[in-house]
């Protein structure tokens, strides 16, 4: 007969998160030209006065999620079943994951526009030939976009929409012969 248990702990820091918004289409519940209009990991505040409808963009900056920390714990227990053949064991196992059950946010929503209503920052783009190139890949000014031409904002931006699994127990029972 014989114990072992075991305890595993896992510590990650935040994912860096990326503010994007579709720049030229936006249809179907998918983004389409989706664009992290400020470089990957660069967040920026906005919000949208709910009486003018009127879009402010912050100053994007670092931001990440929370730290992810889980802590699983595992114990197994082998029983001899045949005094004549040593290799025959019983081994009966719990292996407990997030034992702890911790509930960190592991992501947050970062798409600005509003999909289902099919808004993007410069509204039609795609279509636009050279010009809408120019203005693209030159330069624009995102404040300006988003409160010209019907911008939506997204409702869940910002939000979290995604968390850590809770606490988990697996039970095992193994025969080796």
């Amino acid at each position: 007969m014989s114990t072992t248990f075991g305890v595993f702990q896992a510590a990650y820091s935040g994912t860096p998160l990326s503010s994007f918004t579709d720049i030229g289409l936006a249809c179907c519940n998918e983004p389409i030209e989706a664009v992290d209009i400020f470089g990957r990991g660069r967040f920026a505040n906005i919000t949208q006065d709910p009486a003018t409808g009127a879009i402010t963009v912050g100053n994007p900056y670092i931001r990440r999620t929370p730290w992810f920390t889980q802590t699983d714990f595992q114990i197994s227990h082998s029983i001899h079943v045949n005094k004549n053949r040593e290799e025959q064991q019983l081994k009966i196992s719990a292996t407990a994951l997030n034992v702890l059950n911790q509930h960190a946010i592991v992501n947050y929503w970062q798409g600005f526009n509003s999909i289902a209503a099919s808004s993007s920052i410069l509204a039609g783009s795609i279509f636009g030939g050279a010009a809408a190139y120019q203005t693209v890949e030159g330069g624009y000014n995102p404040q300006a976009e988003v409160n010209t031409g019907g911008f939506i904002k997204s409702s869940q931006y910002g939000q979290p929409n995604l968390w850590q699994l809770s606490r988990n127990l697996r039970l095992g029972v193994e025969f080796t012969f």
